[in-house]
């Protein structure tokens, strides 16, 4: 559409919006910065190329896009530029939210969740409490709030910093940042599902859950909240609630592929492995580096006893990740159903070489073995 109209300025601020969404930041610049030169008061330009220089670092020229943008749009700001600054950078994290807003470090563990105990290829009142912890992170904040522009009263500002504290597994920290952003802003949903988020990661999924309803209270389209309210009801067993859940998150982002990914592990999961497929085929175009949905999906090929199409999907994934033992083991496991031993030896030499001391490697590397030398 720009070769035929290069003058067009929607174009050139939808595709500046779509780079960033890909995380190609310096070209979603240049191409906002086009578009700003045909139409230099374009909302999306403006918010886009916020949005990319807060995630290059660009503090400066961040807050500048972010004053320009409510300049025209009739507003004088008198916030400090640190309160704008965490303003775009919440900005942004809504807008990158589409595949990582908060990677849980379990959540990457989904192909050991299928492939570990899979024999498809084989051949043989705590409510008081958490005040208490409250009133504990709170000692002292009237003291060092400071004024109100300061970021740390920016509900957004601590749930943003409390992400990041999650991500490095300070999850106590991460709580407090939390707990205090819903002191200050009783309704900010996304607090309620970090708190969820904890308590999931700590294997208390009925806790977790009550958090993710609190989230979902006071947003109903709170997309995180429902997804991993989903992973929660996975956990706990109750599959078609989990499958629900994830339909609900899909009704409003199809585009994040994570919940592709946990859609196609619960369909896995009850046997469904036909639909599984589908869902991983969708989480790959969206995620196509993601070495744990092809393992996964291998995995679904493996129950159909579709083994070629399997080692295809393993081969792949261990392209982005090529340190999974559990991976390697499972492509020796479909090597071995199609009588390929040598390839077979070789997955499982390799396995055994990530996980030297497991013994059911070992095992099945002697198997292989002895049927090369007969």
């Amino acid at each position: 559409a720009a070769e035929l109209d290069s003058q067009w300025p929607t174009v050139h601020g939808l595709k500046s919006a779509v780079l960033c969404r890909l995380k190609r930041f310096e070209q979603a610049i240049e191409v906002a910065n086009t578009c700003l030169e045909i139409d230099p008061g374009m909302v999306l330009a403006l918010k886009t190329k916020a949005t990319a220089l807060s995630q290059l670092g660009r503090s400066e020229e961040a807050v500048s896009a972010y004053l320009k943008l409510k300049s025209n749009a009739g507003h004088k700001s008198e916030e400090s530029d640190a309160v704008i600054l965490s303003k775009v950078q919440n900005a942004a994290n809504l807008l990158l939210s589409s595949s990582d807003t908060m990677t849980s470090p379990g959540k990457n563990q989904a192909s050991t969740e299928l492939a570990e105990g899979d024999d498809s290829f084989e051949t043989e009142d705590e409510d008081e409490e958490d005040e208490e912890e409250e009133e504990e992170g709170d000692e002292g904040d009237e003291g060092s709030r400071g004024s109100r522009d300061d970021p740390a009263n920016d509900p957004y500002f601590l749930v943003d910093k409390g992400r990041d504290l999650f991500n490095e597994e300070e999850y106590e920290s991460a709580q407090r940042c939390f707990k205090k952003a819903i002191k200050i802003d009783e309704s900010c949903a996304p607090a309620y599902t970090g708190i969820g988020m904890i308590y999931a990661e700590e294997e208390e999924y009925e806790k977790a859950i009550s958090y993710f309803d609190k989230a979902l209270g006071h947003d109903s389209e709170e997309v995180e909240a429902m997804h991993n309210k989903g992973d929660a009801y996975r956990h706990l067993e109750e599959l078609e609630n989990a499958l629900e859940l994830y339909d609900q998150a899909l009704a409003l982002d199809d585009e994040t592929a994570g919940i592709h990914n946990s859609k196609a592990i619960t369909l896995h999961t009850m046997g469904n492995y036909e639909e599984a497929l589908l869902s991983y085929d969708t989480a790959l175009k969206l995620d196509p580096e993601d070495a744990d949905a092809y393992f996964n999906k291998a995995a679904s090929l493996g129950k159909l006893k579709k083994y070629e199409e399997a080692i295809s999907c393993y081969v792949e994934g261990l392209n982005y990740d090529d340190e999974d033992a559990s991976a390697h083991l499972q492509l020796g496991h479909c090597y071995r159903r199609i009588k390929d031993y040598q390839k077979a030896l070789q997955s499982y030499n390799k396995a055994l070489k990530l996980e030297p001391d497991d013994d059911q490697i070992q095992q099945y590397r002697d198997s292989c073995q002895a049927k090369l030398e007969h």
